[in-house]
């Protein structure tokens, strides 16, 4: 008689893409940083001395400079989708070790990844995810702001003089949205293990474990 055996490593392997990513994220916002004040400052240059050269050198920043912002933006979206991938991969194994596999493809898996946040806590334990959290907070933001992306939609930018403003804000938005991507991770999961304390993948997934790490500097 063959033993089963349920397994899953996605959880864990999506959490690990997300925190790649949010490195790289501040490694590229750091660079276009940087390569926006050589080109104020070759600009400025330009402006006192109408020298070429400092056109040319503009160029290559600006150049640089773009492609630092789409190596960001490029890690900024991973954070966003593979946080969410990581907490829908959570909320599926965790149903599936507490009913079973077919249990849950009948009754859950249609579902959406909020609800089941919601639902599944409640199935199993008669226990509520705080809707009025912090945690539900950043689990609405996040599914919205990877929804945003999934099911991106054309928009119509209109070029007026607060365009910049807008885009300054939009900017702002963006880098919170990242930080709060990572954020959503372990707020929901200490939710759940407040909830379940004999919930024992919360260790992979526990704040103090990145305490003295890198990662946290980023958020």
């Amino acid at each position: 008689m063959e033993e089963e055996i349920l397994i899953t490593n996605y959880d864990v392997h999506f959490f690990e893409i997300a925190k790649k990513h949010i490195k790289l994220f501040f490694e590229y916002g750091n660079i276009l940083k940087n390569k926006w004040i050589g080109i104020e400052d070759n600009t400025k240059k330009f402006d006192e001395d109408f020298d070429k050269k400092y056109f040319k050198k503009n160029e290559k920043l600006l150049n640089e400079a773009a492609e630092a912002r789409n190596r960001r933006d490029e890690s900024g979206d991973i954070v966003i989708v593979f946080s969410a991938m990581c907490l829908e991969a959570i909320i599926n194994h965790y149903a599936i070790i507490k009913l079973s596999k077919s249990y849950f493809k009948n009754h859950l898996d249609h579902i959406n990844m909020k609800n089941k946040w919601i639902l599944i806590p409640k199935l199993i334990l008669n226990k509520d995810f705080n809707k009025d959290s912090q945690a539900y907070e950043f689990l609405d933001k996040l599914i919205k702001n990877r929804n945003d992306l999934v099911h991106y939609k054309s928009r119509i930018l209109k070029i007026t003089p607060e365009l910049k403003k807008q885009r300054e804000e939009e900017e702002k938005e963006f880098i919170q949205n990242v930080k709060d991507a990572i954020n959503s991770i372990f707020l929901v999961t200490e939710t759940l293990y407040k909830i379940d304390s004999d919930w024992s993948e919360y260790q992979f997934f526990d704040r103090k474990r990145w305490g003295n790490s890198e990662i946290q500097k980023y958020i």
